[in-house]
C-alpha cells in the first residue's frame, strides 16, 4: 500500500514573540499552503513537529497541552471552512482530507539548534500521509518538500526525497516478523497513539512506551545516535541507554542526552522486545 509524504519547515521572524497563538496560525496556514492534490481528494498535513529554542521550551511547556487542544480545534475549523468555501464547491475542486483522521502535534527544544534557521525563533515540520495505514515493511515512507520562510518574509523551497535507505531494523511483535526501513534521518519508534506520533510503531506490550526512543542519522558523521524517552528503559547490546527525561514538578520532560548507536546493535526495549539494528553502511 503506498504511503508517501510531504513535510515542510516554516519559521517566524524574530520581531515576534514565540506564542501559542503563533504557533497555531502557523498550523493553519499550512493546511492551505502545503497540500497535496489528487484526482478526487486534496490532502493536508497530519502531522507538525514544532521545534522552539529551549528558553521558548521552557517559558512554553506547561501550556502545550492547552496548545495542542486548541490548534486541533483551529485546524478542524479551517479544513471546514476550506471544503465550506463557496468558490471551492463552484469551481468543483476536490474535498481537503486529514487522511489520518487525527492532528498528530509534539513539541521539541531544538537544544542542537539543527532544526530552526538561524535568525528565526522556531519551525515546524510538517507530513502527508498519502495512505492511512502504513507500507509494509516501511512504516511511514516519507517524500519531502521543505519550505523555509527567511527573515525578509520571503521563502525557500528545497526539495528533497527520503528514498535513501539508511538502516534497516528487524523485529517481532504481534504482527508476525518484520522488517522496517528507516528512510527518514530522524525516526521515532513505539506503540504510537492518538497524541503520539510513531514512525516505526510497533504492535506490543504495555511496558514499551509510546514514543520510546528517537534515532537519527547524522550526515556529518555518517554515524547514528539514540534518544531513551521512555518509561522503562532502552539498552544497546545490554547496555542501558542513558534517559532523556527528567520528572520537574511531577511532569516528565525531554532533554537532550543521546548516544552514539553502533552500525549493528541490538535494541531492547522496556528489557522485553529486541529490535535488530543494522546500517545500510554496515555491509
Amino acid at each position: 500500500m503506498l504511503d508517501l509524504s510531504l513535510a515542510f519547515r516554516e519559521a517566524q521572524t524574530m520581531d515576534q514573540e514565540v506564542t501559542g497563538r503563533a504557533i497555531i496560525e502557523h498550523l493553519q496556514n499550512a493546511i492551505t499552503e502545503h497540500q497535496h492534490p489528487l484526482v478526487y481528494s486534496t490532502l493536508v498535513p497530519s502531522l507538525y513537529i514544532v521545534y522552539l529554542r529551549p528558553e521558548d521550551y521552557d517559558r512554553l511547556e506547561s501550556l502545550f497541552p492547552k496548545i495542542k487542544e486548541e490548534a486541533r480545534r483551529a485546524l478542524d475549523e479551517k479544513l471546514g471552512a476550506l471544503n465550506g468555501s463557496r468558490i471551492r464547491r463552484l469551481q468543483r475542486k476536490p474535498e481537503c482530507v486529514n487522511l489520518m483522521g487525527e492532528w498528530y502535534i509534539e513539541f521539541q527544544a531544538d537544544t542542537g539548534e539543527e532544526e530552526i534557521p538561524p535568525g528565526e525563533p522556531f519551525a515546524v515540520n510538517l507530513e502527508i500521509a498519502l495512505s492511512s495505514e502504513p507500507e509494509y515493511g516501511v512504516g511511514t515512507k516519507t517524500v519531502s518538500l521543505k519550505t523555509v520562510r527567511m527573515s525578509n518574509g520571503q521563502s525557500k523551497q528545497v526539495n528533497s526525497s527520503h528514498g535513501q535507505i539508511y538502516a534497516r531494523i528487524a523485529y517481532t511483535d504481534e504482527s508476525g516478523q518484520q522488517t522496517y526501513l528507516m528512510t527518514k534521518k530522524q525516526i521515532v519508534v513505539g506503540r504510537g497513539g492518538r497524541e503520539h506520533w510513531a514512525d516505526l510503531e510497533l504492535k506490543t506490550i504495555d511496558d514499551v512506551s509510546r514514543n520510546h526512543f528517537r534515532l537519527r542519522y547524522d550526515e556529518g558523521t555518517n554515524g547514528f545516535f539514540i534518544k531513551d524517552i521512555s518509561s522503562f528503559g532502552t539498552t544497546i547490546n545490554g547496555n542501558r541507554v542513558p534517559s532523556s527525561l527528567e520528572v520537574v514538578e511531577g511532569s516528565p520532560r525531554e532533554i537532550d542526552v543521546e548516544v552514539p548507536l553502533p552500525l549493528t546493535a541490538r535494541i531492547t526495549l522496556a528489557d522485553k522486545v529486541d529490535l535488530d539494528f543494522k546500517a545500510e553502511t554496515a555491509k
